[in-house]
């Protein structure tokens, strides 16, 4: 742990010592655990990391497909067999038929270029594969769902271009039943405010099996829980929110359904359940209601959701990123092949490492920053999970893909941000690893870094994600986080900073104050800080288990020794780790709450002492040049200054991702 205090006149610097590798879940989102998908297998090092390199991106007609924004709906039932809702009677061996959705349902008659499935396998009279694609082509060489066994129930998400008169069709290889719900659509459109998508790098919202969520425990028998993408970054006006939600250890057989929060239960389902204690996952499109949205389990048993973006809202400026362009679906990765495959033919080991390009993938290099994909595993080697991600950026701490035996084959679909390397598959325990893209986001928002190259030079200004386009004029400078070799610990600026503040003892306009201080500190990194809720918790400068850092005022005794030198005004510090980065991974800042701040920014005040502090908890040390808010003695400033500037702009976003 590393602390700055801040004192009257003058303040105190602790010792600067990196925290073990242990601690390193102790100030961030809780590690995922292997019933969840995401442990990692002990040895440091992925299992598998399959890199696929983006190219040029032609359809099967060799036009480039119209653009669309997304509009969710309620989940409703379009098609079922088993009850004459689209087709009478479950599909034979080998059977196609086309289903058309214009004007279906919350389907409109025209403009759809794209629709979003929940579809569903039920009653397979035995191991096969469903296919979807749009009617009036051929079927193409991929799958949308995989059925591993006679009676299996087993859904997926689709997202597939709509055909001739809005038509999509569906291919069985095995009888079955087949259901499908319709969870929204692209609407064609050139530029458009709302319906544009936001990747980010996977974040963990909710582990039921981990207390600081919205829920902790599992989840009993027709229980609802609601959960707020906020948390996330996404805006209170977002249209939906790209879910990966996963069932683990649940009780009986029986479905989850996911719905905005305010809507009641449809007649739809995202995830099946076969069996007691299984472990299952499908990615969601969900509707939000002021950025909220709940799931609902009819079986009971923890819950475990990845937010990987969300979808603007009426409030976002108009423009043409973000918007989706569906193609053709085209497999882009097939281990089992033996010519261009990566793996030469082999399934993936646990413990090795692939890279090369896949020449089919299918995107304009610099034009996308997501893709809309499915992820298949077949010949699994044992349990486990699969995680798609950037290639050349840090895997998150979250799954798409559950493994629950050796020899499944099983399916999720992924919509996943991307570099301009592609992205990266990582498979926990090896196999063979398929992908089929259907369709990919246009750049930039959200997108992953795509170069290291500096800023433009002029003018020195602000970008929409808050930091600086170019460095500042140089300045007194010093990190916290320090090494001998002239390197230094940061925040990893693709992942957010939950912050939470105790205000128990918060003197008359902290709130304001905290506020004006945390937007000063984002303009000059770039950094996102997340409001995780007012907390009862952090006197001591030990953030809430919801948060990566707290904000807290108390006196001595109650800082657990933080501000045990007299006169005092604060403290700010936190915690990092050296492997496999440098990476800053808790903070703090305690102010004296024996002591009467003025307001504003003159000496001694709060706002002065919330700016000194943060730029401890941010990764700035004291300097001795008096102009800065980092200089030892509080005095009267406006913001930040030119060097006090300057190093934040090196612990900031400009400065790309960090690993781990």
């Amino acid at each position: 742990m590393v602390g700055c205090g801040v004192a009257r006149p003058s303040f105190e610097a602790g010792p600067t010592t990196p925290n073990s590798a242990a601690a390193a879940t102790s100030g961030g989102s809780a590690a995922p655990t292997a019933a969840s998908g995401g442990a990692d297998d002990g040895t440091g090092t992925p299992a598998a990391v399959l890199s696929a390199k983006v190219e040029e991106v032609v359809d099967a007609h060799g036009e480039a497909s119209s653009a669309g924004r997304y509009v969710p709906v309620a989940p409703t039932r379009v098609l079922d067999t088993r009850a004459g809702v689209g087709r009478t009677g479950q599909l034979g061996v080998g059977e196609q038929f086309d289903l058309a959705l214009a004007g279906i349902g919350p389907v409109p008659a025209s403009g759809v270029i794209a629709l979003v499935l929940n579809v569903t396998a039920t009653n397979a009279g035995g191991a096969g594969f469903v296919t979807t694609w749009p009617s009036g082509s051929g079927r193409p060489d991929v799958s949308s769902l995989n059925v591993e066994r006679r009676g299996q129930t087993i859904p997926n998400l689709v997202t597939v271009r709509v055909g001739a008169g809005g038509a999509v069709s569906f291919f069985a290889s095995n009888a079955m039943d087949l259901v499908a719900d319709v969870e929204g659509y692209y609407l064609a459109a050139a530029s458009s405010a709302p319906g544009r998508l936001v990747a980010r790098t996977p974040y963990r919202l909710l582990d039921t099996r981990i207390s600081g969520g919205a829920k902790f425990g599992a989840l009993v028998a027709g229980e609802r829980v609601t959960i707020d993408a906020r948390t996330a970054g996404a805006p209170a006006d977002a249209l939906a929110a790209v879910l990966n939600v996963t069932a683990t250890g649940p009780t009986r057989p029986g479905y989850w359904t996911v719905m905005a929060a305010s809507d009641a239960l449809p007649d739809a389902s995202n995830l099946n359940i076969e069996r007691a204690d299984q472990t299952i996952a499908n990615q969601v499109i969900a509707p939000l209601t002021d950025g909220q949205f709940a799931v609902y389990s009819q079986t009971g048993g923890h819950l475990v959701v990845d937010v990987a973006g969300w979808y603007t809202g009426a409030s976002a400026a108009s423009g043409v990123d973000g918007l989706f362009v569906p193609v053709e679906p085209t497999r882009v990765l097939d281990t089992r092949r033996a010519t261009d495959s990566p793996t030469g033919g082999q399934p993936t080991s646990p413990g090795q490492e692939l890279t090369g390009p896949l020449t089919a993938l299918g995107l304009p290099a610099d034009g996308a920053s997501a893709l809309a994909l499915n992820l298949t595993i077949t010949q699994a080697r044992g349990p486990g999970y699969v995680t798609v991600a950037p290639a050349g950026q840090p895997l998150p701490t979250a799954s798409n893909l559950n493994v629950g035996a050796a020899g499944q084959t099983i399916a999720n679909h992924a919509i996943t941000p991307v570099s301009a390397s592609g992205f990266n598959v990582f498979s926990q325990s090896g196999g063979h690893l398929i992908a089929d893209v259907t369709g990919y986001f246009t750049n930039p928002i959200g997108g992953a870094k795509k170069s290291a190259d500096p800023p433009p030079a002029n003018p020195p200004t602000t970008n929409p994600q808050g930091q600086p386009s170019n460095p500042p004029s140089s300045g007194a400078h010093a990190f916290l986080y320090s090494f001998g070799d002239g390197t230094f610990a940061r925040w990893n600026p693709c992942a957010p900073i939950r912050y939470s503040v105790n205000y128990t003892y918060a003197p008359t306009g902290a709130r304001a104050a905290i506020a004006d201080a945390l937007a000063k500190t984002v303009a000059a990194t770039g950094l996102t800080f997340v409001d995780a809720g007012d907390t009862t918790e952090g006197l001591d400068g030990v953030p809430p288990d919801n948060a990566d850092a707290v904000i807290a005022f108390a006196n001595a005794a109650e800082s657990g020794g933080k501000l045990s030198s007299g006169g005092v005004l604060g403290v700010g510090g936190g915690s990092f780790v050296s492997y496999p980065s440098k990476r800053v991974i808790a903070g703090y800042v305690v102010l004296n709450r024996d002591y009467t701040f003025p307001e504003g920014y003159g000496d001694n005040s709060l706002g002065e002492t919330l700016l000194h502090e943060i730029g401890h908890l941010v990764g700035l040390a004291h300097v001795s040049d008096f102009h800065q808010v980092m200089y030892p003695t509080s005095h009267s400033v406006t913001g930040w200054a030119e060097g006090d500037r300057e190093g934040l702009w090196n612990l900031g976003a400009a400065q790309g991702c960090l690993d781990g």
